[in-house]
């Protein structure tokens, strides 16, 4: 079981999935840690981003859903995490390295 399962809700985001990735793997002091992204029918490019992102990382995956608002997709990934903790984001959240730690 990871500590820390972040949960993070996308819709239309592409432009800042990139940025938002590399923040959390740089997470200082968290070495148990997965990302679940929750794609909530974009219709832009973010499901591609997200598939291309979570090719090369073991600790994250995607769940996608039609459209049905934040609030369900962030359900979504509540029920899909596994970790200890949760830490609710949004696609455009950026953390500061020592975020998750603090």
């Amino acid at each position: 079981m990871p500590l820390i399962s972040y949960v993070i809700t996308v819709y239309n985001k592409a432009e800042f999935l990139p940025v938002v990735a590399d923040a959390l793997k740089n997470q200082r002091g968290i070495e148990d840690a997965e990302a679940i992204f929750v794609d909530d029918g974009s219709t832009d490019n973010s499901p591609a981003v997200l598939q291309a992102i979570v090719a090369d990382w073991p600790a994250a995956r995607v769940i996608s859903q039609k459209n049905s608002g934040p609030a369900l997709a962030t359900n979504a990934g509540i029920f899909a995490a596994t970790g200890k903790w949760i830490k609710i984001m949004d696609g455009d959240d950026v953390l500061h390295p020592d975020a998750t730690r603090a």
